[in-house]
């Protein structure tokens, strides 16, 4: 599959075809520009009831809400609770409950390797957690950014190659 650069949410933060390197990090939190999502690293915890019925429950984000810290020196972990129900798991549309936790584990293997090991905890959808992915990412030194951009013109082609053909009842 090819990255249209289009913001069409279909799928769980860095689960895509590519890794970026390109977060910035301050005393709080980091970026990372391909998720346009904030993990805060200042000791906060996870909201609480999100999506609930009270005036204080915070709504639902496509992203959840993330918070991460450092296991020793050579891992962080990231976890990410509140998802928009909306959103799904992976490309293959598989869903998920407000209730989902998902946990991100990024080590560093060596100079140039990281590992990241996604896992799922969503009672309500599925019997156990589960890990739905572990991916093995290499540094490619002075790698450029692509530049990707929401560009609703485009929202055509990626219907025809993405949106339509997940959405076919036929069966083919």
């Amino acid at each position: 599959m090819r990255s249209l650069g289009l913001s069409a949410r279909h799928d769980l933060p860095n689960q895509g075809n590519r890794f970026r390197s390109d977060a910035r990090q301050d005393d709080s939190a980091i970026a990372v520009q391909s998720s346009l999502r904030d993990i805060w690293t200042d000791g906060r915890e996870l909201p609480k009831n999100v999506g609930g019925r009270t005036a204080d429950a915070p709504d639902p984000r496509w992203y959840g809400y993330s918070v991460g810290h450092w296991e020793g020196d050579y891992a962080f972990v990231v976890n990410t609770v509140g998802s928009d129900e909306r959103s799904w798991l992976d490309t293959a549309g598989h869903p998920h409950s407000i209730d989902m936790h998902v946990q991100e584990r990024y080590a560093r293997l060596d100079h140039n390797s990281l590992e990241l090991t996604i896992t799922i905890d969503d009672p309500k959808a599925y019997t156990k957690p589960f890990v739905i992915t572990t991916s093995r990412l290499k540094w490619i030194p002075d790698q450029q950014v692509p530049e990707e951009i929401c560009v609703p013109s485009l929202m055509q082609e990626y219907l025809s190659i993405i949106g339509d053909p997940a959405g076919d009842s036929s069966g083919k």
